[in-house]
C-alpha cells in the first residue's frame, strides 16, 4: 500500500462522512427562527455543517488529485468551482456558528432578517431592535 492509495482512501472516507453529515443535518430540521439560534441544537447542527463542508472539500480535493492527469482543464475548472462552493459554505456556516448566536441578543431584528433570507423565497423586513 502506497501513500497515494492511503490518501485516496482517506479522501473517499472524508467524502462519505461529509455526505452522511449532510443527511444527518437535514433530518427533522427545525424552522429557522430567533429562538433556535441560541439553543444547543443550533450549535450542534452548525458544527455538523462546518464538518460537512470541511470533509467534503477534503474528499473532493483527494478525488481530483487522484484523477488530475485524466481530467485536464475541464476537470480543473469543475474542481475549482466545487471547491469554491464548499469554501463559501464553510465560511457561511462558521459565521452561523460563531457570529449569529453572539449578536442574537443585541440585534434580534438583524438576526431575524439573516434567517429570513437564508431560505428560498425569504425576504428581510428591515426591522431594527
Amino acid at each position: 500500500m502506497t501513500i497515494t492509495t492511503t490518501l485516496t482512501r482517506a479522501a473517499g472516507v472524508a467524502a462519505v462522512v461529509g455526505g452522511l453529515l449532510y443527511i444527518g443535518v437535514q433530518i427533522k430540521h427545525p424552522n429557522l427562527d430567533l429562538a433556535l439560534v441560541t439553543t444547543t441544537q443550533w450549535k450542534v447542527r452548525q458544527t455538523m455543517k462546518v464538518l460537512f463542508a470541511s470533509l467534503s472539500l477534503a474528499g473532493i480535493t483527494g478525488m481530483y488529485l487522484r484523477q488530475v492527469t485524466r481530467t485536464g482543464v475541464l476537470g480543473l475548472i469543475g474542481y475549482l468551482t466545487l471547491a469554491t462552493g464548499f469554501l463559501t459554505m464553510l465560511s457561511t456556516e462558521v459565521i452561523g456558528l460563531v457570529v449569529v448566536p453572539t449578536i442574537a441578543g443585541t440585534s434580534p431584528g438583524y438576526v431575524t432578517d439573516v434567517l429570513a433570507v437564508s431560505v428560498p423565497g425569504g425576504h428581510a423586513t428591515a426591522t431594527s431592535a
